[in-house]
């Protein structure tokens, strides 16, 4: 049986390849997460789940968060302030939660690039609607390119995604909502944050929310607490998890 250091060694080893300063780098991380294949990605999730203190990830304890929509598990990262850096996370739909807000069925961009690819049995996943963009616009929807019609979005591409497929985000334009979710399990690799804010489109309007790593530090902090664990210092926090 291959070690979690051996794993995280193979993991790591072929994320560090991909340069996010180019301008192909979150394709490079979908086909690197493609090369490893599924398989071996459940498994990197599964043991660390398994040993919160293992090589796999050792801040995950710290740096995981429970959401409204989801639980959003530290699986580690590399060198957050550098060209090659990046945060991975296991997001777990699978556990009820109280609702699906408050935007992941809205539509909303995100604060970076990342890739992904979905984890789990045949028939669990989710729907996404990404909405085509002119790239250099991506304010448009404020001003009603792609809002309603007769109740319909317009400009949108809906996929189905299930286990073993790959999703990338450009953060800088890409606007999408993911729903019909389904106990799914969702590998991503972050690349660096390009901006602070997150912006949510609904009813026709555009809301802005900033800072995320505020809310998602006094998450852990009051989880940390409850469970009698030390704090982690909020500067480390800060630095580490640098992406929504």
């Amino acid at each position: 049986m291959v070690s979690d250091r051996a794993l995280n060694n193979q993991l790591h080893g072929e994320l560090l390849t991909v340069d996010w300063r180019g301008p192909d780098a979150v394709l490079e991380t979908e086909a690197v997460l493609q090369r490893l294949g599924p398989e071996f990605l459940f498994d990197v999730v599964a043991r660390a789940l398994l040993d919160p203190m293992s090589d796999i990830s050792p801040g995950m304890r710290e740096l995981s968060v429970r959401k409204p929509t989801h639980i959003k598990y530290f699986l580690g990262g590399a060198a957050p302030d550098n060209s090659r850096g990046y945060t991975i996370w296991g997001h777990d739909y699978s556990q009820p939660m109280p609702s699906r807000g408050p935007f992941i069925e809205d539509l909303h961009n995100h604060r970076g690039d990342f890739a992904s690819i979905q984890l789990g049995e045949p028939g669990e996943g989710f729907v996404e609607d990404r909405l085509v963009a002119p790239y250099d616009q991506p304010d448009r929807i404020a001003e009603g390119f792609w809002l309603p019609k007769d109740g319909e979005w317009q400009n949108v591409v809906t996929k189905k995604y299930e286990p073993g497929d790959t999703m990338v985000i450009r953060g800088r334009w890409d606007i999408h909502r993911v729903y019909d979710i389904g106990a799914a399990l969702t590998f991503l690799v972050h690349g660096p944050r390009q901006r602070d804010e997150t912006q949510v489109f609904r009813d026709g309007a555009m809301m802005t929310y900033p800072n995320f790593r505020e809310q998602d530090f006094r998450a852990v902090s009051h989880l940390r607490q409850r469970l009698g664990m030390p704090a982690v210092p909020r500067a480390d926090f800060m630095r580490r998890f640098h992406y929504h």
